[in-house]
């Protein structure tokens, strides 16, 4: 069996699909069990995150945050069965676990929300008029930029959520 055929059969076996979350477990080279890519600087700072699944290719290739991973350093993680009210932030995906969020690649613990909450209201509270001639419309989170106004719908929905779903 070839890499490819190999490739699609482990997506068939665990049934993945566009949205679901996997954890890579380590970085790859090239030619390893046929895989035509390599791992790059980038990518191998992503090993031991939890990434959501952007596209699954036609070729089989599994495409997350831009990048093609091989089957052989994935593992499918079972998602959360309660849903978060917002599918994306700053075109991030938004996936729950069993005790934290993850926005694109980026795995924040419900406590490290909590604080970052915090500390954004804190630093807000700062700025409570706009200065003549300028105006802060965005900061960048989460690896990108945000809009305030995405932000705060954000804050919302997430407090609000966690009142229902502990």
């Amino acid at each position: 069996m070839n890499f490819q055929e190999s490739q699609r059969r482990w997506i068939k076996e665990n049934n993945l699909r566009k949205g679901d979350k996997v954890k890579i477990l380590r970085s790859f080279k090239y030619g390893e069990m046929g895989c035509d890519k390599a791992c790059g600087p980038t990518m191998k700072r992503m090993v031991g995150e939890t990434c959501v699944v952007v596209d699954e290719c036609s070729d089989g290739d599994i495409c997350i945050n831009g990048f093609y991973w091989p089957w052989f350093v994935l593992e499918k993680v079972e998602s959360a069965k309660n849903p978060f009210p917002m599918d994306k932030i700053a075109g991030y995906d938004i996936t729950v676990g069993e005790d934290s969020l993850t926005i694109g690649c980026k795995t924040l613990s419900f406590c490290e929300i909590d604080k970052f909450i915090d500390d954004y209201h804190n630093w807000y509270k700062q700025f409570p008029a706009p200065i003549k001639g300028f105006s802060i419309d965005y900061l960048i989170i989460f690896g990108g930029w945000i809009a305030f106004a995405e932000l705060d719908s954000f804050i919302t929905s997430y407090k609000n959520w966690r009142k229902t779903n502990g």
